[in-house]
Parts: structure tokens; C-alpha cells; sequence
């Protein structure tokens, strides 16, 4: 009969409809890029100027949505023989701009970022065990480009951007509640850790310009105060915590792309200027060495270089540079001392997003290729897991939109036993006595490392309290001696240690 479909007619209407929704989708992603980037754009007029966005052709995006949504039913693409990254569990909500966290528990908290519709509020657990993301509780405001970091008693500041609101993450009971406010509004800063468990809130764009400022975030009186400010207003810059336990803040904008750096002293709560950087960049990636230097590679404008700071002589020097121009990147120090490098945006001109990934090694200077990821990102997060493995999540992926979609950088390691207190404390001890010192010397860091055998006692009686005191006193005595009965080197060394017994105490 006439009135029964005809079954090729169905199949017709169904791929067609299949189709319309692609084209419909793929056309929301791509506006929201556009807008994305018109707001960029006006920002160079009215504002700080932003980051740029990928403008895709408008004659080819039809074509290529289809291929890039039906080809992957169809094709599948060969891993290279050097592939070393594997998917594991999606997110629940696809989301670029977002932060990833690693917590005290070895699970990974993902916040915020934007979604299809906007800014987003929830957040997801990671669990490496079972390799899936699960819910947890949402923030009380949605955050993109905001900064999350980890505090010492095991909770998760969250601020900005562009919000005075800050908020705290519980890993206990899985919820977010409020804490003090930033005395000032700010987007693209940079949130820090202090070895003194506070946090430096540094730069930013503001509501009426560029800011210098900066305030420290006390976890104990949950309140933000005012410290000195950076001699440069800058944003989209990189703030690193060196083994002295001062911070490298270097590069951002400021009208233009900034080439200086600063160094802030959490001891007199200053900034003073150190070596500049031999190219100016803006949104690079700048990664802490284990023999304490600082590695800072990429950014804008379109960048493949990269270059070494050397706290112990206050420069910049350059070291090889990456195989591509990077910007939106990642960089992530892996177990071995090497720095993975993946995904980013290489530029207008070449208009790609790249799946690719390499490694910089430390002892040769020199980048090398490592595996490729499944999936093109920028604006991605990654953080290093405790089993050695790279997280890598979620990001813009070109005319995928955005990605929901995560993948491991491995192989993994086998498990390493904890470090204690007491093995940290004896390669303080250890390190004194290979130092040959004269004997007022050797008094008097008797004396300081006294004092850490009493912290470590007092931590084996469970009074952390009066175990972390006394280890901040031994820092500060390290300090004051810096220069003068210790050289900077040797005083660098006994708080880089000092600093990790802090850390395994838990201290607040």
C-alpha cells in the first residue's frame, strides 16, 4: 500500500535529519568560538588585550564538519609505532577552560570551564584505580579561566575570573563553601602556593586596566591581605615557586608582550626585578627542573622557542626549542626529570590544532617527539598522577568543539614507597655534613636540625601543630643564615628538603 514508507525514503529521512542536527551543532560550537573571539577582538579596544581565537574558514566548515562527524564512523586512523598516549574515562560535560587539580587522596578534581551553553559550576572526580570521572559537588558560581590550587591541609582554593567570590573545595565531604573575598577583581592572574602554606594572588587583568597588585590568601584567618606589588602590571603571565622559596613571576602583557621578570620574597613580602627573557611571551608554560631551574616554552605570538632561568644567577638562557610553535599547551615534569609538552595552537597562518606531543630533556637541552594524542586540544588541562601517568582532559578541539573526552600519557610506574619525615630529615642531615663546614658553622646548623628532630618527634606523638612550627622555624633560621654562615646554593638546598617534610606532614 501507498500509505506504508517506503524503506529507502526512511532511511533518507533519517540520515537527513542526522545531518541537519551535525550542521546544527557543529554551527553553535563554531559561534561560540566566533563570539569567543569578537569579544577577544573588542577586548583590544575596551580592555586588556585577550587571547586570540581560531577564525575557521566559513566556505569549508560545512565540508569539513561532515567528514570530520561521519568519517570517524569509517575510518580509523593507524597508531604510530611511538604512541604512548591511551584513552581512558570521559567526563560527563564536555569543557575547555577548566582546571584540574591532583588531591591528597591521589584523585583528580576537575572545575568549572565552559560548556556548550556558558560557564560552567559543576565539577568531577577523576579516579585513577577504576579510570572514570564521577560527580561531585558544583560551585556556587560558574568559573571559567579561573585558577584552583591545592592548600596544604588537603582543600582546593578556587578564585576569579572576574569574581571577588572565592571558594574552597572539601575532598572530605565533597562540597564547596564560600571563604573570604579577593579585595580585588582579576582574570588570567596567577595563584601560587608559599612554603608558609599562604597563597600569592599575583596580576591580572582588572575591571579598568592591567594590575601589579597582589594579595596573599591566609588559609588560617580564611582572608585575603595586600602584599607589594609586581613593578609591572601584567596578565597571562607564569608564576613558578622556586626551592628558595621565592616565586618567578615572568612574561604576560601589559599593551604589549612582556620579556621581564620578577622575583617576589614571601620574607619581605616584595617584588624586585631579575633577568629578562631573551623573546618576549605572553601565555607560555614555565616548568620547575629538579635541579631547580625553570623552564619556560612557547606563548604568544606563536612561539616554537623556549628558555632556562637559573635562580642562582638571576638569567635567562635558551635551550633547544620545540619542533612547532605552541600556545594554550601544557607542560607537565614527569618522574624521569623530562617535560611532557602536548596538544596547543600554532597560529593563524597554520590554523590547525595539534594532537602532537614531546619531550624535553633536561640533560641534553633538546626537544624529541613522543606519542601523539587521539584527540587535537588546546586550552586542555593536564596534571601528573601519582602512578606516574599524565591526565590530559577535555580542551577545544577544532571542529570537534569542545571535548569530554581524556586520555593517559603513560606507561606507568610501579608503586613507590612513601617517604616519611625521617628520610627526608636524614638527607637534610647528610647533606650538612657533606658540606665540610667550619665548626661555628656546624654549631649552629646543629642547632636548626635539633630542632628538626624535635619536629619529627613531636609528629610521632601526633602533635603536628608544634611539629610544623618548629619546621617553619628552621626554614626561617635557614633563611636568615642565607648568604651569611650558608651560601645561597647550600641554604637553597636545606629548604627545598625542609619544604618537602612540611609537605608529607600535611602541614596547614
Amino acid at each position: 500500500m501507498d500509505t506504508i514508507p517506503n524503506f529507502l525514503d526512511v532511511t533518507a529521512l533519517v540520515v537527513g535529519v542526522v545531518v541537519a542536527l551535525v550542521v546544527l551543532s557543529q554551527s553553535v560550537l563554531i559561534l561560540r568560538e566566533y563570539q569567543r573571539g569578537l569579544i577577544f577582538r573588542l577586548g583590544n579596544l575596551i580592555g586588556p588585550k585577550p587571547l586570540p581565537a581560531p577564525t575557521p574558514s566559513r566556505s569549508s566548515f560545512l565540508a569539513i564538519s561532515l567528514f570530520f562527524t561521519f568519517g570517524s564512523f569509517f575510518f580509523h586512523p593507524v597508531a604510530a609505532k611511538a604512541q604512548t598516549f591511551t584513552p581512558t574515562g570521559s567526563m560527563s560535560v564536555a569543557r575547555y577552560v577548566h582546571t584540574v587539580t591532583l588531591l591528597q587522596n591521589g584523585k583528580v578534581l576537575v572545575a568549572g570551564g565552559d560548556g556548550v551553553f556558558g560557564g560552567l559550576a559543576s565539577a568531577e572526580l577523576y579516579d585513577p584505580v577504576t579510570g572514570t570521572f564521577s560527580a561531585t559537588g558544583s560551585m556556587s558560581t560558574a568559573r571559567d579561566m579561573h585558577t584552583a590550587t591545592l592548600l596544604q591541609n588537603g582543600t582546593v582554593l578556587v578564585a576569579g575570573p572576574f569574581l571577588a567570590s572565592v571558594e574552597l573545595y572539601d575532598p572530605v565531604t565533597g562540597t564547596f563553601s564560600a571563604t573570604g573575598s579577593m579585595s580585588t577583581v582579576r582574570s588570567t592572574y596567577t595563584a601560587t602556593l608559599l612554603a608558609d602554606g599562604t597563597v600569592l594572588v599575583a596580576g591580572g587583568g582588572g575591571v579598568s586596566g592591567n594590575l601589579g597588585s597582589a594579595e596573599l590568601y591566609d588559609p588560617a584567618t580564611r582572608t585575603f591581605n595586600a602584599t607589594g606589588s609586581m613593578s609591572t602590571a601584567r596578565y597571562r603571565h607564569t608564576a613558578t615557586l622556586l626551592p628558595n622559596g621565592k616565586v618567578l613571576v615572568a612574561g604576560g602583557f601589559d599593551s604589549y608582550s612582556l620579556a621581564s621578570a620578577e622575583l617576589y620574597d614571601p620574607v619581605t613580602r616584595t617584588f624586585t626585578p631579575t633577568g629578562s627573557m631573551s623573546t618576549a611571551r605572553d601565555d607560555p608554560t614555565a616548568t620547575l627542573l629538579p635541579d631547580g631551574k625553570v623552564l619556560v616554552a612557547g606563548g604568544y605570538y606563536y612561539l616554537a622557542s623556549a628558555e632556562l632561568y637559573d635562580p642562582a644567577t638571576g638569567a635567562f638562557s635558551a635551550t633547544g626549542s620545540m619542533s612547532t610553535a605552541r600556545m594554550m599547551h601544557t607542560a607537565t615534569l614527569l618522574p624521569n626529570g623530562k617535560v611532557l609538552v602536548a596538544g596547543g595552537y600554532p597560529g593563524y597562518s597554520n590554523g590547525y590544532y595539534w594532537t602532537s606531543a614531546e619531550l624535553y630533556d633536561p640533560a641534553t637541552g633538546a626537544f624529541s617527539a613522543t606519542g601523539s594524542m587521539s584527540n587535537p586540544r588546546y586550552w586542555h588541562a593536564a596534571t601528573l598522577l601519582p602512578n606516574g601517568e599524565v591526565l590530559v582532559a577535555g580542551g577545544w578541539s577544532a571542529f570537534f568543539g569542545m571535548l569530554a573526552s581524556a586520555e593517559l600519557y603513560g606507561p606507568a610506574l610501579p608503586p613507590v614507597p612513601p617517604v616519611t619525615p625521617a628520610d627526608l630529615l636524614q638527607q637534610q642531615i647528610d647533606l650538612v655534613a657533606s658540606y665540610n663546614l667550619q665548626q661555628g658553622i656546624s654549631n649552629s646548623l646543629d642547632a636548626k636540625l635539633q630542632n628538626a628532630r624535635d619536629a619529627l618527634q613531636a609528629a610521632q606523638a601526633n602533635d603536628l601543630a608544634r611539629a610544623c612550627n618548629l619546621m617553619t622555624a628552621f626554614m626561617n633560621e635557614v633563611q636568615a643564615q642565607s648568604g651569611n654562615l650558608l651560601t645561597t646554593s647550600q641554604a637553597d638546598a636545606l629548604l627545598a628538603l625542609a619544604l618537602q617534610v612540611k609537605q608529607v606532614l600535611g602541614c596547614a
